[in-house]
């Protein structure tokens, strides 16, 4: 018998969006699906659309909140969502039409808990080309099996896509009383992950870009409003010092190294948009790590990263150097 899956999608002025995104969903071959829509405020007429698509299916549910972010409104749909598993599916992302099928039928085969594909980046001028190709043509199926000892490994590692929420399907029973953390303006996903891998788990993982993340100007992750509050990146901070707290100090510079990496890329976008003023406190906050005495790597090579742009080819050096330092161990890939 088919299990339910609860896809959960919070909403928020993405009603240019979110048909395309709900018709993606509706035109999966696995159809055992409820869909919770909670629109957070939006201030266009996003909500009057989720109540027209409601009264298409009656597997569509809508939920209003004020705008209190993508964190309260997911809490909000996993108090009602009645599935064995839950999708995260951000409003103006599309699934490819075998998404549930074959990653329902991957955790029923193997007893994972969590079931992941590749996602891919796609703006929005070049959604209907990419679809049009991807849908069209034959994916690879080897799947690659996180065993439960190695989850922790990998998502430190930032492989396999194990940072983000969406892009798989999530035991509700692994979840349990997990919550996003309200008031994380990035990287809310990558701290749910975080939890749900020091509670463990077996992951199975398709590297086929089964979901297409939809890159545009007023998406919230793409907007520098987010970006100029000084606690954007609080995600790598708390990581951080919870690895230490677990007595676990290399992982824990890992981190540090991962936030001044983020922070190097916002600077020189910020630089190339003429964003200066932001420009400035994302080198602000990056010097602020360099400064601390267990940044593990040599620090005159950021610091000329930061200084002069034009040399940002150096950057790849430590990267190489980090990269084979902690070389990843190979993990079992199965056939279909």
């Amino acid at each position: 018998m088919n299990q339910l899956i609860s896809i959960i999608i919070p909403t928020y002025n993405t009603s240019q969006y979110l048909p395309e995104c709900i018709s993606s969903v509706l035109n999966q071959t696995y159809q055992t699906f409820e869909i919770l829509l909670v629109d957070d405020g939006s201030e266009d007429d996003t909500l009057s659309i989720c109540y027209e698509e409601a009264k298409k299916d009656h597997r569509i549910h809508v939920f209003s909140n004020q705008h209190l972010g993508t964190s309260v409104a997911r809490n909000t749909a996993m108090k009602y969502a009645k599935g064995k598993y839950f999708l995260f599916l951000d409003s103006d992302d599309v699934l490819h039409p075998c998404f549930l099928e074959l990653l329902y039928k991957r955790a029923i085969k193997t007893s994972a808990e969590v079931v992941g594909c590749k996602f891919i980046k796609v703006p929005t001028e070049k959604m209907k080309t990419v679809k049009k190709e991807l849908f069209t043509r034959k994916f690879n199926k080897k799947w690659i099996s996180v065993p439960e000892k190695d989850i922790l490994f990998a998502f430190n590692e930032s492989k396999y896509e194990s940072t983000v929420a969406s892009c798989k399907i999530i035991s509700k029973e692994l979840i349990g009383n997990k919550l996003f953390k309200p008031g994380i303006n990035l990287g809310e996903d990558t701290l749910f992950m975080y939890a749900l891998s020091l509670k463990g788990f077996k992951m199975e993982y398709i590297p086929s870009p089964l979901y297409l993340y939809r890159m545009h100007n007023t998406s919230t992750t793409h907007q520098w409003e987010s970006i100029q509050n000084r606690d954007s990146f609080k995600v790598y901070e708390i990581i951080r010092d919870q690895e230490y707290v677990f007595g676990r100090p290399k992982t824990a510079q890992k981190w540090i190294i991962m936030h001044i990496r983020v922070l190097f890329g916002k600077y020189h976008l910020a630089k190339k948009e003429h964003q200066v003023e932001i420009a400035e406190n994302l080198k602000e906050e990056a010097f602020k790590l360099l400064k601390r005495p267990d940044f593990p790597q040599l620090r005159l090579i950021y610091y000329i990263a930061f200084q002069f742009p034009f040399l940002r080819y150096v950057y790849k050096i430590p990267k190489k150097i980090y990269r084979y330092l902690f070389k990843a161990r190979p993990l079992h890939i199965k056939d279909e």
